[in-house]
């Protein structure tokens, strides 16, 4: 793993873990079973893309020329 690679393994946990700092523990626990739910939707697409022999995109939370990139986005906006 590269140095950029490992930092951005440490920042992203830092973040994680520090997420909920300012936020009640009614708001927190909201807020958790909101990202669970979101991460349990995902895993659930995910393996049915696997089933069904789709090569799901690699899991590194960066948009690709094919899934949805911002580019094809302001494209989009663009012809409204």
């Amino acid at each position: 793993m590269d140095h950029g690679a490992a930092l951005a393994i440490k920042a992203r946990e830092y973040a994680e873990l520090h997420a909920f700092d300012g936020f009640n523990d009614e708001d927190r626990a909201m807020l958790e079973r909101i990202q669970a739910s979101s991460e349990r939707r995902r895993s659930e697409r995910l393996a049915a893309l696997e089933q069904e022999g789709v090569q799901a995109p690699a899991l590194n939370n960066q948009a690709g020329p094919h899934d949805g990139a911002p580019e094809q986005e302001d494209e989009d906006m663009q012809l409204e």
